[in-house]
């Protein structure tokens, strides 16, 4: 399965509305976690402004489509004890880029028009049944099913007993602290589970 990272297309901000502190805050706190260790034990060395051409955030992974889309944030570099970790960041997502760019597979404009019309579906249909305003919810992100009674959720039945007729998406929201799962086919998005408001 091809994973594809949309969050720019579903509502993140793309230019100037990180600023530097938030940034360095996002990239500690994401490092500390991966590393398991307190963020107070997590230096910021430096910090620049970076823009990147796509979603990759300048690390792109083999195998994973990226929206094309310019992506403003920061490079920055984290040190934990002796060790030195590379960070980069944009809206309210960071990425450690410790190894060198590992190819690209470029999103068609078909498909990515149809995973933005998707996503904006999935935003809407969770806000509604949360009753909260759809920016509140937020895609983090987006691949691709093969469609054969694989509907990307846990419970097939979901989308009806044969599944869906042809290839689709899973895509993963968030709202109010919690993560959601919907499927969509290209015509439709369903919930995978009810969300509870």
């Amino acid at each position: 399965m091809l994973a594809i990272l949309l969050f720019v297309l579903a509502g993140e901000p793309l230019l100037g509305d990180l600023s530097p502190e938030r940034a360095m805050q996002i990239a500690r706190e994401t490092l500390a976690r991966e590393l398991n260790v307190s963020s107070r034990g997590v230096r910021v060395r430096d910090v620049k402004r970076a823009e990147w051409p796509d979603a990759s955030l300048g690390c792109p992974e083999k195998g994973v489509q990226y929206a094309q889309v310019v992506t403003a944030g920061y490079r920055m570099r984290l040190e934990v004890g002796e060790k030195s970790y590379p960070m980069h960041v944009a809206g309210e997502r960071a990425i450690r880029c410790d190894a060198p760019p590992r190819g690209r597979t470029d999103l068609g404009t078909e498909d990515a028009l149809a995973i933005t019309r998707a996503l904006r579906m999935a935003r809407e249909d969770l806000a509604r049944r949360l009753k909260i305003d759809v920016g509140g919810v937020r895609a983090r992100s987006v691949r691709r099913t093969s469609g054969r009674g694989s509907p990307g959720c846990a419970d097939a039945a979901s989308v009806g007993p044969a599944g869906p007729e042809k290839a689709g998406w899973v895509l993963d929201l968030e709202a109010k602290g919690r993560s959601y799962r919907y499927h969509a086919d290209g015509q439709r998005v369903i919930p995978c589970g009810e969300p509870a408001g």
